[in-house]
């Protein structure tokens, strides 16, 4: 099989697994159910992935991340537009709690996806490297995220934009001295 195939099976599997949450809580939804929506043997599935939670964090990958957006700002608001777009969605995975729960799954995607930008810089500092930034800044986006999901998805996607970007250029002293501080 080739690569392109097994791509595009995953995105398959995926598929199912997203059709399936718009009718069940995640924890109800089974294998076999996924591989009966998507017309495979359950082989096909242990393939790809070693479990649902790992066909979850990668479904959530795909959604939120664009290779093709090399701009760390367009990259963050591409990020809020989907969540946006997907409350539902978000909020059903929101729910997700454990050691395989949200939380960790989507700091795992940003952890990858900060860690490839800071490498891809040939970061170099004396005081942080590489993995200590993209843990930071993948702390910083998840806390924004959940907040936003534990609150009901109210918060315009401008204000979350325009938080994360302040939150990843500015220093803590940086925001306690600000003028808006109260």
């Amino acid at each position: 099989m080739s690569q392109s195939s097994k791509i595009s099976m995953k995105e398959l599997l995926c598929e199912g697994l997203y059709e399936l949450m718009k009718t069940k809580p995640f924890e109800k939804i089974t294998i076999k159910q996924i591989c009966d929506k998507t017309g495979v043997i359950r082989g096909t599935f242990y393939n790809h992935f070693m479990d649902k939670y790992e066909a979850l964090e990668y479904l959530i990958t795909q959604m939120l991340m664009d290779d093709s957006i090399q701009n760390i700002q367009d990259k963050i608001t591409h990020v809020f537009q989907v969540l946006d777009e997907q409350k539902s969605f978000f909020y059903k995975v929101f729910q997700i709690q454990g050691q395989n729960g949200f939380d960790s799954m989507l700091h795992n995607i940003f952890m990858k996806a900060f860690l490839e930008f800071y490498r891809s810089l040939s970061f170099s500092n004396p005081y942080f490297n590489a993995e200590y930034m993209a843990n930071y800044q993948a702390t910083v986006i998840c806390f924004i995220i959940n907040d936003y999901l534990k609150h009901g998805c109210k918060e315009k996607r401008e204000l979350l934009i325009q938080r994360t970007n302040y939150l990843m250029s500015h220093s803590i002293i940086d925001i306690l001295h600000s003028k808006n501080a109260n």
